[in-house]
């Protein structure tokens, strides 16, 4: 799968609640990242003094994606491997495909009941 170099979504998930006040916590990690430092790095000095996993970093990046920020793709993807978050393999993505045209034709099926 070729993944671009950096995405950027068009707005953010249309689901998405914005945070209250407070900095939510993915907005410090997906700063740090989009300027340069590794998600190990981030996950061992988060501002509360407590070390996080290199897979809850991994996580509020993809928040990040899911509020509409722009994204270095190819560079998450390696370190989501890294942190023992691989992006789904070609075959992972054709059973999602495949499960959802399930799901939408058995959904169908029920509403013309």
């Amino acid at each position: 799968m070729v993944l671009p170099a950096t995405y950027t979504p068009a707005a953010p998930w249309a689901h998405w609640v914005p945070p209250g006040k407070r900095v939510p916590a993915w907005e410090a990690s997906w700063t740090r990242f989009t300027s340069g430092t590794s998600v190990e790095s981030i996950a061992m000095s988060q501002s509360s003094g407590k070390a996080i996993q290199p897979a809850t970093v991994v996580k509020h990046l993809f928040d990040a994606l899911i509020a509409g920020r722009p994204l270095a793709m190819q560079r998450l993807r390696l370190a989501a491997a890294a942190a023992g978050a691989p992006a789904p393999s070609q075959g992972e993505w054709e059973q999602l495909a495949e499960a959802e045209a399930e799901a939408k034709a058995k959904t169908e099926a029920a509403l013309a009941l």
